[in-house]
């Protein structure tokens, strides 16, 4: 059963919020809490199924409104379609938060190339596509809030460089990104929670899923 909240009764009333990877472990968890707070929620998965189970679970929150739809964010067509979508159902977009993602675990030294790409692409790549559309199209330009959901690599991410490499590039742009967007009002942060036991751990092997939770009482 969620926790109550912390913030006041209907804090983001009226104001609609777009979450990537929002179907399922963090990302729900957030569209939970944004529309208890009387957010309008849009949220997306690459899977048509996980987005009904999102919003089947977002409907037993009598706060707020949601709606989503399958896309995905390596591929700007889809991304531009759910903005769309969102602006139709719902008009300007006021906050993003870049959830989706994704990785494998393996020694550095075993990786392809192809694979290294393809999570820089996820991680990287796809977070300043969906931040441009959001921010030009959903948002008008201006006046709004962008919050990347990102990992703690500072002293490195042993299995995981691909995705180390990516989250500290997606420090930098959270960085870069709210001085040059400061001006037009839309505020750029990034969350690192640290080790999570959340659906995405599912999808690793068992000896490295042990090691990675193990890691969270250290």
């Amino acid at each position: 059963m969620p926790s109550a909240s912390i913030f006041r009764p209907g804090l983001f009333e009226g104001r609609c919020a777009f979450v990537t990877g929002g179907t399922k472990g963090i990302g729900l968890a957030i569209a939970r809490e944004l529309k208890s707070l009387g957010a309008k929620v849009f949220i997306g998965s690459r899977r048509p199924e996980n987005v009904a189970s999102g919003l089947e679970a977002l409907a037993g929150i009598p706060e707020g409104e949601a709606e989503g739809i399958a896309f995905d964010i390596r591929d700007e067509s889809t991304v531009d379609a759910a903005i769309e979508k969102c602006k139709g159902r719902f008009g300007r977009i006021d906050f993003l938060v870049n959830n989706a993602g994704g990785q494998f675990p393996s020694p550095a030294m075993q990786m392809t190339t192809k694979g290294f790409d393809a999570v820089i692409t996820t991680n990287l790549n796809a977070n300043f596509s969906v931040t441009k559309a959001v921010v030009t199209r959903g948002m008008g330009g201006g006046d709004g809030a962008v919050v990347n959901i990102t990992a703690q690599v500072t002293n490195g991410f042993p299995m995981m460089a691909h995705t180390g490499a990516a989250r500290a590039g997606v420090e930098n742009l959270t960085r870069t990104l709210a001085l040059e967007l400061a001006p037009a009002g839309v505020r750029v942060n990034a969350v690192a929670p640290g080790v999570i036991n959340s659906s995405g751990v599912e999808n690793y092997e068992p000896a490295f899923r042990e090691a990675f939770l193990a890691a969270a009482d250290h």
